[in-house]
């Protein structure tokens, strides 16, 4: 018999302002589920280096602290094509994180990847 998981997912759009806010109420609802199984879309307006960004800005080096400080893996790969294109620019501010609870659940043989309009599980 196989074993059902079950799993807690949050769909995020962090604003160009209050971006504390948003991530302290990313903080408490994730303290609530900390052993279980939580995946995190967020679109989190960040320009970040390891994502594909020529430069950081102050929002990536705040969302990569929140990424690191939570213990949460970001299931977008290095090198992954931009999840938003624009005539003039490529973006990649569109994360899938993962709790470690999901991380060993997802380290089974599934692959991962994101669309610009769902998250995809094969």
């Amino acid at each position: 018999m196989q074993r059902q998981t079950s799993y807690s997912y949050f769909s995020v759009l962090l604003p160009a302002v209050n971006l504390e806010e948003m991530i302290k109420s990313l903080v408490e609802a994730l303290s609530k589920l900390q052993d279980e199984n939580v995946i995190t879309g967020a679109d989190m307006n960040a320009h970040c280096v390891r994502r594909g960004y020529r430069t950081n800005n102050i929002r990536g080096y705040q969302v990569e602290n929140f990424i690191s400080e939570k213990n949460l893996h970001c299931l977008n790969s290095p090198g992954s094509e931009p999840t938003v294109q624009r005539y003039n620019a490529e973006e990649w501010s569109d994360l899938t994180l993962a709790s470690n609870p999901t991380l060993k659940t997802c380290a089974t043989g599934k692959s991962w990847k994101t669309n610009p309009s769902k998250i995809i599980i094969s």
